[in-house]
């Protein structure tokens, strides 16, 4: 997803993703994240549009240096070291991960147990994109990535896959479009890796980037779920 934010007369690109039901795209219920931009910014001279793209589009035009703003998981700049240096990051808000995973392949008593190395026997969806990623490769996890939410439903629902971590909420919302016998056949777990926070990432060189920090951070954020 794209945010275009309006300051004064500038315009200035942030990027994002469509992920239901945070990003919706809808004008009436645009999501957690388009309302708490307006509520954040409603004092300030600032405004926003929103167009979308892919999540491995937008961190590639963000690491080009095509847009200064971003809001993501911050995982994979903070593994940089130089990204110390050129970025700040700005704590938002954080998903709550559960593991949804397939009944007849995966006993539930396994999963309580809550390690994601107790995933190693099974294949793994995983979003591309997406920092977990990097902790299946350090636990040699089997794992295919996915170019889509309804993907990973599609692949378990016909056990091309396991199971796979997905923030609570957006699993949900997913889980509503499949068949009886389908949802039946699935189940989730929030024992493992529970939570994930979400920065508002600014590169330090843009010249707005000292008035919206501290915008942000006269906020005083508390730890909070994206809901």
């Amino acid at each position: 997803m794209y945010y275009a934010i309006v300051f004064a007369k500038e315009t200035i690109p942030l990027n994002m993703t469509l992920i239901p039901p945070y990003v919706t795209g809808e004008n009436t219920n645009p999501g957690f994240f388009e309302q708490e931009l307006q509520r954040i910014f409603t004092d300030s001279n600032i405004e926003f549009k929103i167009q979308y793209k892919p999540m491995l589009r937008m961190l590639q035009d963000f690491e080009r240096g095509s847009t200064d703003y971003l809001f993501y998981f911050a995982d994979f700049l903070k593994l940089k070291e130089e990204s110390k240096q050129n970025y700040k990051f700005k704590y938002f808000c954080e998903f709550h991960n559960v593991l949804f995973y397939n009944k007849e392949k995966i006993k539930k008593d396994l999963v309580e147990k809550g390690k994601i190395a107790k995933l190693q026997p099974y294949k793994i969806g995983v979003l591309d994109g997406t920092p977990i990623r990097l902790k299946y490769i350090k636990l040699n996890i089997n794992h295919e990535v996915v170019p889509s939410i309804g993907s990973l439903f599609k692949m378990l629902e016909k056990g091309r896959i396991d199971a796979f971590i997905l923030p609570k909420e957006m699993g949900t919302y997913y889980l509503k479009s499949l068949t009886s016998s389908s949802k039946n056949r699935i189940a989730s777990s929030e024992s493992i890796y529970s939570y994930l926070p979400i920065y508002f990432v600014i590169r330090k060189s843009d010249h707005h980037a000292k008035y919206i920090s501290n915008h942000i951070d006269n906020l005083h954020l508390p730890r909070r779920r994206c809901i």
